[in-house]
């Protein structure tokens, strides 16, 4: 796969590696879906519980039970998607690891020529593991996120289909973030790469002759070279942040947007009686669980678009020709 393959052709191969951990998988998504599953009841469980506060001697006394035994349900959901999730992703990073170096040991030695052992390095260290959080972490977050995400949105419809819809109005702006989020993401990521591979291939080289480097009073030059590396990697990152925090308050303020919104509209309704306080309460708090999953869902393109670059830099070495071997066995 050539290293100008699509973000989804690369993904879609990195899926691949998943294949052998389809169980652990399926035991964490089960877990997922128990765990939106138990936002969604006590969301539920929000509007009888307010209405019921206008008569206190009406409450039930299941209702604190219910509460107890709904995050109860979502611990145990949570730790078998930590631990199913968690196992998947390191194992394919052991896997990728293994398979690439036995790649590099087929290769010819005009290779070794070409890219420096510390670059090597990387592939086998932060490039296997980065490939691992995209194929699994990031996975793990998007489901996660949306599928609570979906929850409070059938809970809103649920209680107020029109409120609901008007929230709709939302989604093509921070689809639009989202896509120039995933962008930026996307091309920085392989600078990064590129930029460590870099730092670690001075430092190699400095260390390793730093017996030429004192005799012939080159520290100064050498040191300035490492400054400027790892001034242009800090930049890069620093990119990163900014971009993080700039999606992350523009999703925030479309939110405060939809919540404000929901505010006036479903206000309108409770007016014409058809919202009682508890329903009203019930649409507040699922739009509140709402806007950290979308900004969780935004900051993990980051964790993607890394994963992405790093899994074709390690592709275009599992893709490399091999040396041909014409020896005989004497």
């Amino acid at each position: 796969m050539s290293v100008l393959a699509s973000p989804w052709q690369t993904y879609k191969r990195l899926l691949g590696f998943a294949r052998p951990y389809r169980v652990l998988l399926l035991m964490a998504l089960a877990g997922m879906l128990i765990e939106a599953a138990a936002g969604m009841g006590f969301l539920a469980l929000m509007s009888p519980i307010t209405d019921n506060l206008v008569n206190p001697e009406d409450i039930n006394p299941w209702m604190p039970l219910a509460i107890i035994g709904l995050f109860l349900l979502r611990g145990v959901a949570g730790y078998l998607t930590d631990i199913g999730m968690g196992k998947a992703a390191r194992s394919i990073a052991r896997d990728l690891r293994v398979r690439v170096l036995g790649k590099y040991l087929r290769l010819p030695g005009q290779r070794f020529d070409a890219e420096p052992v510390p670059s090597m390095l990387v592939r086998l260290g932060s490039d296997s593991d980065q490939v691992a959080q995209a194929a699994i972490d990031a996975m793990k977050v998007v489901l996660q996120q949306s599928l609570q995400a979906l929850g409070s949105l059938a809970m809103m419809f649920y209680y107020s289909w029109q409120v609901t819809l008007a929230i709709f109005v939302l989604a093509p702006p921070l689809a639009w973030v989202m896509n120039k989020v995933a962008k930026r993401y996307r091309r920085i990521s392989h600078r990064i790469q590129e930029s460590s591979a870099e730092l670690l291939q001075a430092a190699d080289q400095t260390l390793s002759s730093q017996q030429e480097v004192k005799i012939y009073g080159a520290q100064p030059r050498e040191m300035a070279r490492y400054s400027g590396l790892a001034n242009t990697n800090l930049r890069l990152a620093m990119k990163v942040e900014a971009t993080r925090s700039i999606s992350s308050g523009m999703v925030q303020l479309i939110g405060a947007i939809g919540l404000a919104a929901l505010l006036f509209i479903a206000g309108h309704e409770a007016a014409a009686g058809r919202l009682t306080v508890g329903d009203f309460v019930a649409l507040m708090m699922a739009m509140l669980t709402i806007i950290p999953a979308l900004k969780q869902l935004t900051n993990v393109q980051n964790m993607t678009q890394r994963g992405i670059a790093s899994a074709q830099r390690l592709f275009t070495v599992l893709d490399a020709a091999d040396e041909t071997d014409t020896g005989a066995c004497l």
